[in-house]
């Protein structure tokens, strides 16, 4: 949620990591999708499209070219390419706005209600159907604040090494 993102995420974490919530989402899906890569087939790397026009688009870029220049995150995220593409131009966004759309509606219909340990009965169905093929989490409350807690204060404090500086 942008607002409680805003009001928690420390100032030193939007510093460092930026204080867009879509390139943290991204930042996020990359970390995910990397230990999956690096248990399944760490020989491989993954090719990335984002749909052009989002007003995020540039600090979604910025913060995905800093985490390919620094060299442990790299290793972790495995990116071969990553690119902006027009609505409808590569196949698979479609993927994620059907994934996106279950999201938003579990977040409306249950999280914004209390219920956010109840799935709604279809997202529960997808998860289900997925055999333990996927994962997510909604940060928010004092799971975020954990989220937040996870990076040490060091390496908050350190300065972005050039590598890294530049994107």
């Amino acid at each position: 949620m942008p607002d409680e993102f805003s009001r928690v995420a420390p100032a030193q974490w939007k510093e460092k990591f930026g204080t867009s919530v879509h390139a943290h989402a991204v930042q996020l899906a990359l970390i995910a999708n990397g230990w999956w890569r690096n248990d399944k087939c760490p020989s491989e790397s993954f090719a990335y499209f984002m749909e052009s026009g989002d007003t995020d688009e540039r600090e979604v870029i910025k913060y995905v070219n800093r985490m390919r220049n620094e060299a442990n995150t790299a290793k972790v995220i495995g990116i071969g390419s990553f690119a902006c593409v027009d609505k409808g131009t590569e196949r698979g966004i479609e993927a994620a706005d059907f994934a996106t759309w279950h999201w938003n509606k579990y977040y409306m219909d249950r999280v914004r209600t209390g219920n956010k340990e109840r799935p709604r009965r279809d997202f529960a169905a997808f998860v289900d159907a997925a055999e333990n093929r996927i994962e997510y989490m909604f940060l928010t409350g004092a799971d975020l604040e954990y989220f937040f807690s996870l990076v040490p204060r060091e390496y908050l404090e350190s300065g972005a090494d050039e590598a890294t500086s530049s994107g």
